[in-house]
């Protein structure tokens, strides 16, 4: 056909032919071009349950009057949805679905509407892609990343990697707010203990605010689980504890419903949210869907088609792509060290549970620890790493941790006004005020500077004092100025 519009025309004829012969009255709504497929929407004129059963069962009537894969038909509140494969593909690219995401929102794709589809991952402990190789889960694992990197600062969202297939992750080593690219099996066993034991139990113990968000990106589970089968456990553990703590489980596997595919009933259990690809039976797609009915068996083998399954109601989505260009242009630069090397597991003493202390804060971060060239990593600086992990915070005064952190930074030779700005974002009086606070409890000042934050510079004799103090050189004229501000 030369056109999509004439091959539109062309469909909508042989749709109407098939339908009338089956002697069902229908009415023609409307045609929507989605990414993928064509959408035909009708109404039944006379519904009655026998028409809806009838109107429902000739999908495989139209795929042989359309000599297309397969034809997909759905009832919804707008009417029945009959999907035709389109002649001309459009898969959603990985910057358009990232324009539709904002905070931990994330478009997953478009439906056969051309709409975007969000998942709010804060309603999302697990969310799982079930499909056979080569259908498109790796690139929309990315397209997912992709997105949520670049709607939110590294210091709000960062991501762990775990694949087998190294080199189609290798765009996203370098940006911010990735804390690794992992493919060897003990490793990634060593990291998801961490994740689970450090991050997550320590977030849990400690109560307080959840941030950053930390996506555990695990591709291809079915083979790290054939490798490492006891990371099963930590697993169940982030896909049930994780969505209340800001940790996030983004899984892809080719099988589900079994233990060899997601690591068993207590990951699945807890996976709410699943994109399906098309399954090579009937069987594998109610195991892949978690429920029978879905209609995946209608869904074509192109890459992207699959269904969204979310609380139990499916809908059609075109899942996205990531142009390794794209990613490559994400913030560079802060490139994670390596939390869970340091970490040890608990050990028992007795019949006691000695939980084990990570040689720095969970979740650290720490400016360029890994030469570029080599890829080999340096030495961080301790300080800085639990710094970035605990600031910025809430206008509100530092705990005893963060305030030992703020007097080690302003020891190491950080301004005030930088100081503000790292530990509240920003800096006003308030801010201020509580930076000084926490420096002067901590007694971290040289006794000359605690003498001088007591003088009084509304009068003439603190005004008096404080210049004998600066012709003395025993205060610092940063710290004067910035008081005068």
């Amino acid at each position: 056909m030369a056109t999509v519009k004439q091959y539109a025309a062309w469909a909508e004829q042989r749709i109407a032919g098939v339908v009338q012969g089956e002697g069902l009255a229908c009415g023609l709504v409307r045609v929507v071009q989605g990414p993928l497929v064509l959408t035909y929407t009708v109404r039944l004129l006379a519904p009655s349950p026998a028409s809806l059963r009838k109107v429902l069962s000739v999908g495989p009537a139209l795929a042989q009057a359309l000599q297309v894969e397969s034809v997909r038909i759905s009832d919804t509140a707008a009417g029945v949805q009959i999907e035709v494969p389109s002649p001309v593909k459009h898969t959603p690219r990985a910057g358009e679905l990232a324009r539709h995401t904002k905070g931990l929102s994330v478009a997953v794709g478009l439906n056969s509407l051309r709409q975007p589809v969000t998942v709010d991952l804060s309603q999302h402990g697990a969310l799982l892609w079930v499909g056979p190789s080569r259908r498109g889960k790796t690139e929309s694992l990315k397209s997912t990343v992709y997105a949520l990197l670049r709607a939110n600062h590294w210091q709000r969202v960062q991501c762990l990697v775990l694949s087998q297939k190294r080199a189609d992750w290798l765009s996203l080593a370098g940006a911010a707010g990735c804390v690794g690219l992992l493919s060897d099996p003990a490793e990634c066993s060593q990291a998801l203990s961490w994740a689970a034991s450090a991050v997550l139990q320590g977030r849990a113990a400690a109560g307080r605010g959840c941030t950053p968000a930390l996506l555990i990106v695990v591709d291809d589970l079915i083979n790290l689980l054939e490798r490492a089968p006891e990371i099963a456990g930590p697993l169940a553990e982030i896909a049930s504890m994780g969505a209340g703590l800001a940790v996030h489980l983004l899984a892809g596997t080719q099988e589900a419903g079994s233990k060899r595919g997601t690591g068993g009933p207590a990951v699945e259990a807890n996976v709410t949210c699943r994109i399906v690809y098309r399954s090579s039976s009937a069987v594998g797609a109610a195991r892949a869907a978690g429920m029978g009915g879905a209609g995946i068996e209608q869904l074509t083998s192109a890459k992207g088609d699959a269904l969204l399954i979310e609380h139990g109601e499916a809908q059609r989505i075109a899942t996205g792509w990531a142009d390794d260009r794209e990613l490559l242009q994400l913030e560079q630069g802060q490139v994670m060290a390596s939390p869970w090397r340091a970490w040890q597991p608990a050990k028992t003493a007795g019949n006691q549970l000695q939980p084990a202390k990570p040689a720095v804060a969970p979740l650290t971060v720490g400016a360029h620890v890994r030469e570029r060239d080599t890829g080999d990593p340096v030495a961080v600086d301790p300080v800085e790493a639990v710094a970035a992990s605990l600031f910025p915070i809430d206008k509100r005064a530092p705990t005893a941790q963060e305030r030992e952190v703020i007097q080690a930074l302003y020891s190491a030779g950080e301004s005030l006004s930088a100081l503000c700005r790292r530990v509240y974002g920003h800096k006003d009086g308030k801010s201020f005020a509580m930076v000084k606070e926490a420096l002067e409890n901590g007694s971290s000042e040289p006794e000359s500077e605690q003498q001088s934050n007591e003088l009084d510079l509304t009068t003439t004799e603190g005004l008096a004092a404080l210049e004998a103090l600066k012709a003395s050189g025993a205060v610092k004229w940063r710290d004067a100025s910035e008081i005068l501000q």
